[in-house]
């Protein structure tokens, strides 16, 4: 599957900012790899 470009709204930074910390590198590490897999955990194709 070809690759795509993730391109986060300003938002991100304040949105994040909310969540508690343990959490968010798992977050971003998850948005990263939409760019390789967009559809990772979406209809079991992540496995």
């Amino acid at each position: 599957m070809g690759l795509f470009k993730i391109d986060p709204k300003g938002s991100l930074e304040h949105d994040l900012r909310k969540i508690d910390r343990q959490f968010i590198a798992k977050i971003l590490e998850a948005i990263e790899n939409l760019s390789e897999n967009p559809l990772a955990g979406h209809w079991g194709l992540d496995r």
